[in-house]
């Protein structure tokens, strides 16, 4: 179970990051990113950082550069919030969006059925 101090971090680095890509990443047209999660280890080396991205088709792009933008990221996070060492961090996707995006699409469907 997470230490009370790790809990913290991980909702700071979550707050920052949704900030920080929304301003500082050019993302494609039509994409967005929402952080989801955030899971950093004992250590504070390491955070896994959980994506969701829409539309699912651009999932691999978008998680490409996200990673490629991590050190940026850091870097920023790292002005924005006091701690000694700011994890590096790793863009991994969130699926969960993918059925969210399916499900909207079968709603819309029922409804145009109608």
């Amino acid at each position: 179970m997470p230490s009370h101090r790790i809990e913290q971090i991980n909702k700071l680095i979550l707050e920052q990051l949704n900030i920080q890509i929304l301003r500082e990443i050019n993302l494609p047209v039509g994409c967005l990113v929402t952080i989801t999660k955030v899971n950093t280890t004992r250590d504070f080396s390491l955070s896994r950082v959980t994506a969701s991205i829409i539309p699912a088709e651009r999932n691999l792009s978008v998680l490409g550069l996200l990673n490629n933008k991590a050190g940026y990221l850091q870097h920023l996070i790292a002005q924005k919030i006091a701690v000694f060492k700011v994890p590096k961090l790793t863009f991994i996707l969130d699926t969960g969006g993918v059925h969210v995006e399916r499900l909207d699409e079968l709603i819309d469907k029922i409804h145009h059925e109608k």
